[in-house]
This record gives C-alpha cells, structure tokens and sequence, in this order.
C-alpha cells in the first residue's frame, strides 16, 4: 500500500475470537493489517463482546500482542450489551466453560476509549468492528468526546443480504441494536458503515492460503483459518469451505479509499421491532443544506482486498516464531 503523508492516529475496537474454539479469524486479520503499518499509529485496541464474550476477546486480544511482542494499550471488558434481552447471551452460554478464570490487570474498554481520546493531540478515527456497547456507553456518558473524533468506520448493518437467524439483519447490529442506535445518533459524528453486502462479495478460499508458510506463527493462523472454513462448511453444509474476511474492509478503506464506492445517507437501527431488531434503516434522501454525517459503502473492489490480505500479512509477520 503507498505510504501516506501523513499517519491515521486509530483506535480499533474488536470483539477478536482468534484464540478460541471454532473461530472466526478476521478480527485478527483486520488486526494484522493494521499493525506494524507505517501509515497508523495505533492509539489502543479495546475489546468488546461479541462472537465471543468480552472477557475472552479480551484475553485473545492480550495473548495476540504478546506472541506478536507488541506493547500497545488494550482493555479488559466484562461489559454487557445495551439490549436488555440479551439476544447474543444464547451464543455466550456456549461458551461458559472457556471463559478465563481472572481478570486482566488493564483498563476497562470505556475507561482506556476516554483516556486515549481525552490524551491525544490530534482527532482520532476508530474502526469498530464488533458490536457497538462500548461507544454508546462512551458517547452517552461523556458526549463532548465526539470532538476528539475524525470518523467512526463500522463493519455492520446490511440492506439485503441474509445474516443471523435467516434475516437481513446483520450479527454486529443484531448484537447490540440499541448501542448501534444511540451511536448512529449522536449529533457531530462522521460515521462510514461497511454493510454485510459488500463484505461478502468475495470469499476467502483454502486454495488462497495454501502457499503460506508451514511454520510458526504465519502456518498458526493459516491453520485456523482452514479449521473455520471447515467448521462453516460442516455447521451451514456448504458444497466447499470459505470464509470471509468482514473486518478487514474499513482497515483497507483507510488506506486505499480508490477501492471503495461510498454514498450519503443517514441511518438508524430497528432497536425495538420483535421481529426486525437490529435491521439497519436507512434513507438516502439527504436534506439541501444539510450535510450528512453517514456514508453507507455502496460497492467495492473486494478481490483486491483479498489480494493485499494474502500478500501482506504473510511478508509482514513470516519471521515471527
């Protein structure tokens, strides 16, 4: 990726489940992009409960930077959604007996959000990539952060495409509606929304990786990658396994904004409907005048993402053991 003139001070926030059983690795995709990128300077990573809780992201966050020897300020989180149902509890209990036995010695995720936002000379974008808990909670009880703010880019929402429980409803918004509402509410902040439509559009393939290295850390996440592809396959019987790489997309954008064909509008999240909860509504009739805080990805050049995915991350990290 060409080197930038100026480096994006970020925060990425992540519902990671690299680390634990049967799961999904774009997080830490998305993470292994970013990091030891010469065009970030990563602020802090803050873990949020999501595909798995939020002590354990919490811990696959910990445990990540340690085999990669990297020192940057993370969190701890035992934070629960916003949504009073606790529609994501039933995906949790799954995984009761994994949960780690003590706490981090580190911030809470809000705790470390406001610290760094609060600290930092220059307005931060944050790449949201899990439910929204975190920043609801952050935005409501300390709004005049919003300042500190350059943009908010979320993997989450979808107009069309099938996501949980055979809905259009995507699992990130679904998680959390109402965290999701109340962020995309908040007055003066610039949001891009990276919808499950376009995050699908390509697939990730065994055959993709296969040349990756057979050793250490490289051939660790080559291996979990194809046990997810192979879990999918077997959970959803799909003829061949894939995965997508969902998280990876608002990292790229940030670097190569030609990829992504992107829209105004403004957007709200069903936080209430029985059977429409966490839909994301939207309406593209911008009011003259009136400048729309949100930008919806309309299309993408996803095939070049994945190109940079198989490319960069293995010349990245190959020599880590």
């Amino acid at each position: 990726m060409n080197k930038i003139e100026e480096k994006i001070s970020l925060i990425i926030d992540t519902d990671m489940a690299y680390g634990s059983k049967d799961a999904d690795v774009d997080d830490c995709l998305a993470l292994l992009m970013a990091l030891n990128n010469p065009n970030f300077d990563i602020k802090a990573i803050t873990a949020v409960g999501g595909n798995v809780p939020p002590q354990m992201a919490s811990y696959n966050i910990d445990s990540l930077l340690k085999e990669l020897k990297i020192d940057i300020p993370h969190s701890y989180s035992c934070a629960n959604p916003l949504d009073r149902n606790m529609w994501i509890n039933c995906r949790w209990l799954k995984r009761k007996n994994e949960l780690p036995k003590k706490q981090l010695s580190l911030p809470s995720s809000v705790a470390l959000l406001e610290k760094t936002l609060i600290e930092s000379q220059e307005k931060i974008t944050i790449v949201a990539i899990g439910p929204l808990t975190n920043l609801a909670i952050l935005l409501t009880e300390k709004p005049f952060l919003v300042k500190k703010i350059n943009k908010v880019c979320i993997m989450g929402g979808t107009q069309n495409e099938i996501g949980v429980d055979d809905l259009p409803i995507e699992f990130n918004f679904r998680g959390d509606p109402e965290a999701a509402n109340l962020v995309l509410g908040v007055e003066g902040l610039n949001v891009e929304i990276f919808p499950l439509e376009i995050t699908k559009k390509q697939a990730m393939k065994p055959q993709d990786i296969e040349k990756w290295s057979e050793r250490g850390f490289i051939n660790r996440i080559k291996i979990s990658l194809r046990a997810y592809m192979d879990y999918r396959s077997k959970k959803f019987g799909f003829n061949e396994p894939f995965s997508y790489f969902h998280d990876v997309l608002p990292i790229v954008s940030l670097l190569d904004k030609k990829l992504f064909q992107m829209e105004d509008c403004y957007c709200t999240v069903d936080s209430q409907g029985k059977y429409t909860k966490g839909s994301l509504i939207l309406d593209r009739k911008i009011v003259k005048g009136k400048e729309s805080r949100h930008k919806i990805v309309v299309d993408g050049n996803c095939k070049e993402v994945l190109k940079k995915i198989l490319k960069e991350i293995p010349s990245k990290w190959e020599e880590i053991k």
